[in-house]
């Protein structure tokens, strides 16, 4: 919050200049990036130029800063606004490229100056850790590191720049970190002429005076030159020349290679700087050890007090420290521009050697600019190319998209020359895995498209290609796009070499398939293939010898047998193979008769082991199915059915509790035709007495207990009432008779048990008025209590039973009646309400 607030000050700040200064208005401020000059007193902003829309540096002295401060009379003010004016006025006479080129000149108004230049990185002081007068240091310059090249290629750039100004009869009189900057691309450059002179003017230029205390004050430093990097002679002998530049230079090269510190701090003390001079002519090389070696012995020369020792600017240039692969490459990119077309051509084919040798920022700032800016001429196009994309698999993401990218997509669409599309393929997979994912469907995957469809060494190369890259596209695309283009070009090509190149492609993008694109796209393309020629024809026996032995793709027997083995066996018969390649398709035939023997004779034995099981179950099933009939139908006939069924006794129970009502209604209307019955037989009750005693033999308590018998035999009918109150007492024995469990269960197992065959067959009371109540409205378990209580007044039927039946066809407890769960009213009518043939009377 507190950066944010001080940014907002800033630019506050910088709209109150904005009213009055023009270049101000003409440029769109952004942050500051470092500062420079004398006492850093030099703001260095990025900048937008408005009409143009180009990036530039706009650098900003805020004069008010400088009146406000009292330290100063109103005379060393006004020389100090001098001495500022001095470089950006000089600068702009000023064109060469190692000085830093000024964009818009110097604009002063009463409280700001401002001119603007070509884009900047930072000072050099600001990139040894000086941030004097920064607000807020930028993260990239915060984290900036230089390497060694990055100082080798820097000071012979300033070496060039200093040739330059030494040639124009220039003393730059003020070489220091705070008067060089850094460009974009880290390329040194000379500034700060704020205490230039003529070399011819040298005697009569201004000398300053130094004080012989320590300078506190920023300001009062910013008046006169570095005393830490200035040449002897200036103090002592009052002189100046171009190799006072070049000693000012050596102590740069040190403060470089010691993290910004001077040889000498001097804090602008006259009296510090003479005592050190002693020193630095008696200079051990102990304190030159972080110098690299080859250029410390330079350094010591160029440090001599006696400015004819000193190597000029050009000489320096060209010690054999500078003289390596690295560097020698380096400086002949900086001036390709002024090299011949054959000079080029002969350079880019040699330069992928030396890429791999430099680090990627040296590759991004230094080598890929001047590369770039060949990459637009279409001769050097195939030449560059390689380079650029060389550096490109070297560098980042954003890298990628931010140095490379934009210029990269106008080639995407080149066909002539045509080299251009197979450098692209050939580096596919670096433009795949860099390139901005929104790019690639529309700009990246097109160049493969395009060549898959071109001429034949175009998709040859292509396919050839595609299965190093192949992995960075995305699976869909693959499906419909890349594998459904091979398919094409082998189909309507006309070359063999062509469809050769293209099956083999197929055979290695099975890597990428799943089975299902297998199944569905690439062995019906496979079996339509008219092809016999001997490369054709083994590059799809390639094809399919991966797809059988890879489990992955699951191919079945019976797609082996009825669509593969069908459409290779006819190959070993093709006259363009030769004893060797008939061999190999005759050993994947045969290897696919033994898939297909291994995968069915296992599927087929286990479909009938499962069979046989199946049989072997169902004829046990079948088996226990008639033992259990068989013990069923003991268990009846020995009558110990009635004993264990729980099921028929809860039955009951609950039909003579709902139905208890119901009974006594329809057994009242029995007693009356029971009452006209005895009126009639009277005569006859001696022999019905005997009748009853042949039926039930002694069991005398049976006949009390129930009260009530009917007998149906040979037409005659007799009812007996069993003492002279049955007639009063028949609703109250009938009452008992169907709500009493123990008449229900074992009064009827009682009377199986103790009957004999004879007595069995008595008959059932029936009476036509008790159907109604017995036919309508009840359950189940009611029908089941109803068909127990008949039970108990059986009758015996005129029928024999069956040796299988016991009970005869129409019993009550005939097999098929008592097999069923749950007995319907129509199943059980012929049973329990079908009224005999004969009239039948009540026993009532």
């Amino acid at each position: 919050s507190y950066g944010v607030l001080l940014s907002d000050l800033i630019m506050n700040r910088l709209k109150s200049f904005v009213a009055t200064n023009a270049v101000l208005k003409e440029y769109d401020i952004g942050q500051q990036r470092g500062s420079a000059g004398p006492g850093y007193l030099w703001k260095i902003h990025d900048a937008t130029q408005r009409s143009r829309s180009e990036a530039a540096a706009v650098w900003i002295l805020d004069k008010k800063a400088i009146t406000a401060d009292k330290s100063l009379s109103k005379t060393q003010r006004e020389k100090l606004f001098e001495t500022l004016r001095n470089g950006p006025t000089q600068l702009q006479k000023l064109k060469h490229p190692s000085v830093v080129a000024v964009t818009r000149t110097l604009v002063e108004t009463r409280d700001v100056m401002a001119f603007a230049t070509e884009p900047l990185f930072a000072s050099l002081a600001n990139v040894l850790g000086k941030n004097e007068n920064i607000e807020r240091v930028p993260l990239d310059l915060k984290d900036y590191d230089m390497l060694d090249l990055e100082i080798t290629m820097g000071l012979i750039q300033l070496s060039s720049g200093l040739d330059f100004v030494h040639k124009a009869e220039l003393i730059h009189g003020n070489i220091s970190p705070e008067a060089i900057v850094l460009n974009k691309n880290f390329e040194w450059r000379l500034a700060g002429f704020h205490f230039f002179c003529h070399s011819r003017y040298a005697d009569q230029a201004e000398y300053y005076s130094f004080p012989e205390a320590d300078i506190t004050n920023s300001l009062t430093r910013a008046m006169m030159p570095n005393l830490n990097y200035l040449a002897p002679e200036y103090i002592i002998e009052k002189s100046r020349s171009e190799k006072s530049d070049m000693y000012s230079l050596a102590h740069v090269i040190y403060a470089c290679y010691n993290k910004g510190s001077p040889l000498c701090d001097c804090k602008g003390n006259v009296l510090e700087f003479q005592a050190n001079l002693e020193r630095v002519s008696r200079l051990q090389p102990s304190e030159l050890v972080k110098i690299p070696e080859g250029l410390r012995e330079l350094v010591k020369v160029m440090m001599n007090a006696h400015n004819s020792v000193r190597p000029d600017a050009v000489d320096f240039g060209r010690a054999p420290y500078f003289d390596n692969v690295e560097v020698a490459c380096l400086r002949y990119l900086a001036t390709l521009h002024e090299k011949t077309q054959v000079n080029k051509v002969q350079f880019m084919k040699g330069l992928p050697k030396v890429i791999p040798e430099m680090s990627n920022r040296i590759l991004l700032k230094k080598v890929l600019p001047p590369l770039l800016g060949e990459l637009k001429i279409k001769e050097m196009q195939p030449f560059v190319l390689p380079n650029v994309l060389l550096i490109a698999e070297g560098s980042s993401m954003v890298e990628f998209e931010q140095y490379l990218y934009p210029h990269l997509t106008p080639l995407f669409t080149v066909k002539d020359p045509l080299q251009v599309m197979h450098i692209l393929l050939h580096k596919m997979d670096v433009l795949l895995t860099k390139a901005p994912p929104a790019s690639i469907k529309n700009e990246v995957l097109p160049i493969i498209y395009r060549a898959l469809d071109a001429a034949n060494a175009t998709s040859q190369l292509a396919m050839s290609l595609m299965p190093k890259f192949v992995d960075s596209i995305d699976y869909t695309i693959i499906k419909n796009e890349i594998i459904t283009r091979v398919q094409e070009a082998i189909m309507k090509s006309q070359d063999v070499a062509v469809r050769v190149n293209g099956l083999v492609c197929l055979g290695k993008l099975l890597t990428v398939m799943d089975k299902w694109l297998v199944k569905d796209s690439l062995l019906p393309f496979l079996e339509q293939l008219p092809f016999r020629e001997a490369g054709c024809i083994m590059a799809i026996i390639g094809i399919y010898s991966v797809i059988l032995n890879d489990p992955k793709y699951g191919l079945d027997a019976i797609v082996v047998a009825t669509r593969i083995l069908p459409f290779i066996s006819p190959l070993m018969a093709a006259e363009s193979l030769n004893s060797s390649q008939t061999e190999k398709v005759a050993n994947l035939v045969t290897e696919m008769v033994k898939y297909v023997v291994n995968q069915r004779i296992p599927e087929l034995q286990h479909k009938e082991k499962m069979k046989a099981d199946a049989d072997k179950v169902s004829a046990m099933s079948q088996s226990a199915t008639d033992q259990s009939e068989g013990k069923f139908e003991d268990l009846v006939a020995s009558g110990s059915w009635f004993d264990v069924s729980s099921a028929s006794k809860k039955a009951a129970e609950v039909d003579a509790q709902a139905k208890e009502a119901g009974f006594i209604e329809t057994m009242a209307k029995a007693g009356n035709n029971l009452e006209a019955s005895e009126k009639g037989s009277l005569e006859s009750k001696s022999s019905k007495k005997d009748g009853f005693r042949n039926i039930f033999g002694q069991n005398k308590s049976d006949e009390s207990k129930f009260g009530l018998l009917s007998t149906n035999q040979g037409g005659n009918e007799a009812s007996i009432g069993v003492g002279n109150q049955m007639t009063e007492k028949r609703h109250s024995s009938y009452t008992t008779l169907a709500a009493s469990e123990p008449m229900q269960n074992h009064g009827m197992a009682s009377i199986q048990r103790n009957s004999s065959p004879e007595s069995s067959t008595s008959s059932r009371v029936q009476s036509p008025s008790t159907m109604p109540a017995l036919h309508s409205g009840t359950t189940s378990s009611n029908m089941i209590g109803a068909t127990q209580i008949n039970t108990t007044n059986n009758s015996a039927r005129q029928n024999n039973p069956s040796p299988g039946n016991p009970f005869g066809s129409n019993s009550l407890f005939s097999l098929e009646s008592t097999t069923q769960s749950q007995p319907t009213a129509q199943s059980l009518q012929p049973s329990l309400f079908s009224q005999p043939s004969q009239p039948q009377q009540s026993v009532f």
